[in-house]
């Protein structure tokens, strides 16, 4: 098993993690998005956001997730900084989505809406429609990678002026899982729960999808925060990891004074 979604009751296996993946990177590839290309992303912690992360790589591309409590101004800000040539972004954020789209001066070529039940915005696609009936195998690799190659960007919040990009090469991905496969030490048969948002370097790369994937483990996705249904799932498919800020470990903490879970499987808490 490599990821399972509690919200959906899915779960995929890296087979099938691996297919999803490449369903995208055909697609993306198929519409022109190539080596050094950002593939921007507003989404929930979701399964898409792994299709996401994992696809931009396949390809040569920048997985570039965008923090969705920023205003419609600061993400258009983002867009018009990064010009992507795709823009993937949560149903739940359309009115949020649709303005920075309004406001942002280069507009992305690709729109796909994620999460979608009816109709979308002229010019828009549902993700389900856009990968449909794209190979599952890997796409050729028509690049050279390198250790350097830029593969993912973060951006900060914006608290000092703008909000400004952060790139991060290969290699800083491949230590960064290193990093947290020694200390934690995350393994093979961990389970890991990020309660943060997978926007930002602790979420990610902090027992999130990426070292998490790497040492073949499996990630829990928990959509939103809320602490009952954090220990509700920590006891419930044995979660061997939680990771969190300290806010959110102090109200785990007091939520399990009032009504203990069994968290028996739990080895840390980071």
């Amino acid at each position: 098993p490599a990821l399972f979604d509690p919200h959906s009751g899915r779960r995929w296996t890296y087979r099938e993690l691996n297919a999803e993946a490449n369903r995208l990177a055909h697609a993306l590839r198929a519409d022109g998005v190539g080596k050094n290309d950002v593939v921007m992303f507003t989404l929930l912690n979701s399964p898409e956001f792994v299709f996401c992360y994992l696809a931009a790589h396949k390809i040569g591309a920048i997985a570039c997730p965008v923090n969705y409590r920023q205003g419609a101004g600061e993400i258009a800000l983002v867009i018009d900084d990064s010009t992507p040539k795709a823009f993937i972004y949560d149903a739940e954020f359309g009115e949020l989505s649709g303005g920075a789209l309004d406001l942002c001066e280069s507009k992305p070529a690709i729109k796909i809406v994620v999460g979608a039940d009816d109709a979308v915005p002229a010019g828009q696609v549902r993700y389900a429609d856009y990968v449909a009936d794209q190979p599952e195998n890997d796409p050729p690799i028509d690049f050279d990678p390198h250790i350097y190659d830029e593969t993912t960007r973060l951006y900060t919040s914006g608290t000092t002026n703008r909000p400004k990009g952060v790139p991060l090469n290969n290699i800083n991905e491949v230590l960064s899982a290193h990093d947290v496969m020694m200390h934690f030490p995350l393994g093979p048969t961990d389970r890991t729960m990020n309660m943060t948002p997978w926007f930002h370097r602790g979420g990610i790369h902090s027992g999130g999808p990426c070292p998490t994937l790497y040492a073949g483990g499996e990630v829990v996705i928990l959509r939103d925060f809320a602490p009952k249904r954090c220990l509700n799932y920590a006891a419930k498919y044995n979660i061997s990891f939680l990771i969190g800020v300290p806010t959110i470990i102090a109200m785990l903490a007091r939520t399990q004074e009032r009504t203990p879970y069994d968290l028996s499987a739990l080895r840390g808490i980071v």
